[in-house]
């Protein structure tokens, strides 16, 4: 790739220039590390779990099953859930 001055990394969305800047182990890991790219219906399941952590204790709780083809993301959304709300433990 040729590189003139001033328009180093021209071919990449200016928001990601600096990590193609960054010396090689920053890139690398900041390259490998798990990232949230939303979508309509992870965005259902995400609010359907925001409900479901905010409902009043009842008897007959409410709940969830997330279904579908392998590689679709269900562990995906499952983590995202737990990243936003690690667990609180009371002694």
């Amino acid at each position: 790739m040729v590189v003139t001055e001033g328009c180093a990394f021209a071919h990449l969305d200016p928001a990601y220039r600096r990590f193609a800047a960054l010396p090689d182990e920053e890139r690398i890991a900041w390259t490998r590390a798990d990232r949230w790219i939303g979508f309509d219906q992870s965005g259902v399941a995400l609010a359907r779990l925001e409900n479901l952590l905010t409902y009043p204790p009842r008897d007959r709780m409410p709940c969830l099953l997330i279904y579908g083809d392998t590689g679709m993301g269900k562990t995906k959304i499952v983590r995202k859930f737990e990243r936003d709300h690690p667990p609180k433990f009371s002694q």
